[in-house]
């Protein structure tokens, strides 16, 4: 069987640490978009953009604060009261924001194409998880706020410090409900489709320029380049949709491929003093559990990618099977690095964020784990840890971990 086999010699670049052109203050129901319109900027300009996320009272108070920034995305009546920091004239229609239903990957979609569907398929199905509306989260509190209206009695009702794609990723809901854009950030997730039209659950946004922007021609140029009609695609794709498209209409993938390998070194750097990496397995060890581990999931029809790490969380073998999605790759990495980061499996993290927001929230802010998903396992000897098996491509972390597992039980009574 052919398969790409990546050695340990890369580094997977975290995301936002780079020195930037162009600061954007973008609440994370356009934060999909930003981030991929600011790739194609960037390629196109050689400037760069940096996003600085949250919800969007942080995004008005971001743009109303003194701090560095050039452009703001916020709804229209948030966009009123951050007038003052405004350059006059500079505020451009982006689109808007719909609401969806989303399950766990594999689980049924029901029929939500009408109110009365729709509410019925929630109570026979166990109600609807959303965002917390304490945690000054729109969305929670548009959902929470819809399912008190009289067509929905009797459907339970809850609220999660978390995103809607981990309230069903991690089994705290069957359903999720929040913006559309939210829940295509998360491929263990899958969209059943926008709530009923009548309902009237979305959210319109605005981009403008601030007027203590330090790079105003290029801030001009951005704010031109993400409402241009052409950048209408990629906002579809990423959950925003403007003035006559299809809502219905197919969407390409909204996360951006990210390089992987990091820049070829100088000659300096090459003829530098060159450290061993940190203690790990072995690699026949390491390659022997990656296919063992591809082989239990693709037994069951699952094409995945396997990542084993050394205690450094540094890749000894990257081992993806034929068909496996390249996001696989960079969520593999996520899973492994929590393993390193907290020394438990990333099902264990998983379960203590779903109870714990501080510890949610501290590894959503780590651009080297993201948002905790099950599928990686320690390695180790003894009590020592000595590296991480990371698995991803089935259709949600509880079945990436027995294929984790599997690959490490191949290997384990070798570990040394």
């Amino acid at each position: 069987m052919k398969r790409r086999l990546l050695a340990a010699a890369f580094l997977l670049f975290p995301t936002g640490v780079m020195a930037a052109d162009i600061t954007v203050f973008s609440p994370g129901v356009t934060g999909g978009g930003i981030r991929k319109l600011a790739m194609q900027w960037s390629l196109e300009t050689g400037n760069r953009v940096n996003i600085v996320g949250g919800t969007i009272g942080m995004a008005r108070n971001f743009a109303l604060s003194d701090r560095e920034g050039d452009i703001v995305l916020l709804p229209p009546d948030e966009m009123t009261r951050a007038q003052p920091s405004l350059t006059p004239g500079s505020v451009r229609e982006v689109g808007r924001a719909l609401f969806g239903l989303v399950v766990k990957v594999g689980q049924p979609h029901p029929d939500i194409s009408t109110v009365r569907k729709f509410a019925d398929a929630l109570r026979k199905g166990g109600g609807i998880g959303h965002p917390d509306p304490a945690a000054e989260s729109l969305s929670g509190i548009m959902v929470d706020a819809m399912v008190k209206r009289p067509q929905f009695k009797g459907v339970t009702n809850k609220a999660f410090r978390m995103s809607a794609p981990l309230i069903v990723i991690n089994d705290q809901m069957p359903f999720a409900g929040g913006t559309i854009s939210e829940e295509l950030s998360n491929p263990a997730a899958e969209l059943v489709g926008p709530f009923p039209a009548e309902l009237g659950m979305f959210i319109d946004f605005q981009a403008a320029s601030l007027t203590r922007s330090k790079a105003p021609a290029d801030a001009a140029h951005f704010l031109a380049f993400i409402t241009r009609p052409e950048a209408m695609a990629a906002w579809h794709d990423c959950g925003i949709d403007g003035a006559g498209q299809d809502v219905n209409g197919p969407r390409q993938p909204c996360a951006v491929a990210a390089p992987t390998i990091a820049a070829a070194p100088g000659n300096d750097e090459v003829r530098a003093p060159r450290p061993a990496r940190a203690k790990g397995i072995a690699a026949a060890l390491a390659v022997e559990a990656a296919q063992a581990a591809n082989a239990q999931c693709l037994a069951s029809g699952y094409r995945t990618t396997t990542l084993v790490t050394d205690s450094a969380g540094a890749p000894i073998v990257m081992l993806s099977n034929d068909g496996a999605a390249a996001i696989t790759q960079r969520i593999a990495m996520g899973k492994a690095q929590t393993v390193i980061k907290h020394g438990i499996t990333s099902g264990e993290a998983a379960a203590r964020a779903a109870k714990d927001a501080a510890f949610m929230a501290q590894m959503e802010k780590d651009p080297m784990t993201g948002p905790p998903r099950q599928g990686a396992v320690p390695i180790r000897a003894g009590t020592e840890l000595l590296g991480a098996i990371a698995v991803s491509g089935a259709p949600g972390g509880d079945r990436d971990e027995p294929c984790a597992i599997a690959g490490l039980a191949k290997i384990q009574d070798r570990v040394k």
